[in-house]
């Protein structure tokens, strides 16, 4: 759900974003998830700026690899992470 507000940042037309967005699942985020983040955030010795730990804590917590551009990722213990 964080990456579709990033998504939707590069788009003046929301019928165009929608349609854009709508080929994709959107992952819900739960308690559990923002539990994961804040464990997340304080166990690294480098936190990860908000948006991407919540994003990171979801694909922990989906088990789903994370494509980013943002080599952060690459911090975070057990995520698979894919750099493009």
């Amino acid at each position: 759900m964080i990456t579709v507000g990033e998504f939707a940042e590069g788009f003046d037309d929301p019928q165009e974003f929608g349609a854009f967005i709508g080929r994709y699942q959107v992952l819900q985020l739960s308690r559990a998830i923002a539990w994961r983040t804040a464990m997340l955030q304080t166990s690294l010795q480098q936190r990860l700026g908000e948006n991407d730990a919540w994003s990171a804590a979801t694909a922990l917590a989906y088990d789903a690899t994370l494509v980013a551009r943002d080599v952060a990722f690459s911090r975070v213990p057990r995520l698979r992470y894919l750099q493009f």
